[in-house]
């Protein structure tokens, strides 16, 4: 009797990992790294209100993201930073508040990483601007917040963690849905991208560069322009997207191997009991 519920798991893992094992590769041409400037006060205005320091940092990874882009072999750059959570919810249903990461991004983020537009545009030159409502949202916080719709054009509330009580949701204009990069296995989280211009605070990115061959032959060109449009920039944790993905599916290729032992551990054992009861 144990055999059976064995042999389901068992087949089950061996499909995992071979899964873990199959897709797109994630590409060596695509090189990312940290981009660290001296932190500023997180004095923030609600509102509608800008934080003079965290503007002038913007317009440093903006001259840095500059002449990375013009650097000979360059094909893109692009930068991101960490926008944490915030709750969103459909402009006619402002209570029914989900969760969900943001992001914000650059012109040519989209581009720069692989990822598909499904719907809409990317944010562009014309969108990363200060007081811009312009976002993208991705195909899972399109399905969550209005599912069976088209959200193009659809209007949703955000409301930040730091906000104070009484302070009304800012209204944002979904103009883009993405899609999942096509070398991720990983069950996309609820997105929504903002322009770079509109982050509240600056002190941390992480900037993102395509080239026409392995990104790892540029690392010194990239370090040197990134250095000449802001002398006292920290970079690190250089990475290309074929090692971060490589790193992901060794783990989960090694988990599912350790489990798929185990099941067949049980199902031998099962197989002798059963042989035992026959003979």
């Amino acid at each position: 009797a144990c055999s059976v519920p064995a042999l389901v798991v068992t087949s089950l893992v061996l499909a995992d990992a071979r899964a873990a094992t199959q897709g797109i590769a994630a590409p060596a041409s695509v090189l990312t790294m940290d981009a660290q400037l001296v932190r500023p006060s997180r004095s923030i205005v609600f509102g509608g209100g800008r934080d003079s320091a965290v503007a002038s940092k913007l317009a440093k990874l903006s001259a840095i993201r500059d002449h990375i882009a013009a650097t000979p072999g360059v094909q893109a750059a692009a930068i991101g930073l960490d926008g944490g959570s915030a709750s969103f919810s459909p402009a006619v249903a402002a209570d029914a508040a989900i969760p969900m990461t943001q992001y914000h991004v650059s012109a040519d983020y989209f581009s720069t990483l692989g990822i598909p537009l499904e719907r809409g545009r990317a944010i562009g030159e014309d969108e990363d601007r200060v007081g811009s409502l312009a976002v993208v949202v991705n195909r899972r916080a399109a399905e969550l917040l209005w599912p069976g719709q088209d959200p193009i054009g659809k209007h949703l509330a955000r409301r930040d963690p730091d906000a104070p009580d009484g302070v009304r949701p800012i209204m944002l204009e979904v103009i883009g849905v993405s899609g999942a990069p096509p070398y991720s296995d990983e069950v996309p989280a609820p997105i929504v991208y903002a322009p770079m211009s509109t982050a509240p605070s600056a002190w941390y990115a992480r900037v993102k560069v395509r080239v026409a061959g392995d990104a790892r032959t540029l690392v010194p060109r990239i370090r040197a322009a990134a250095r000449e449009a802001e002398p006292l920039v920290a970079l690190g944790n250089l990475s290309t997207l074929a090692e971060e993905y490589a790193d992901q599916r060794r783990e989960a290729v090694q988990s599912n191997l350790a489990a798929f032992a185990v099941g067949l551990v049980v199902l031998v054992l099962a197989s002798l009991g059963l042989y035992a009861i026959i003979a």
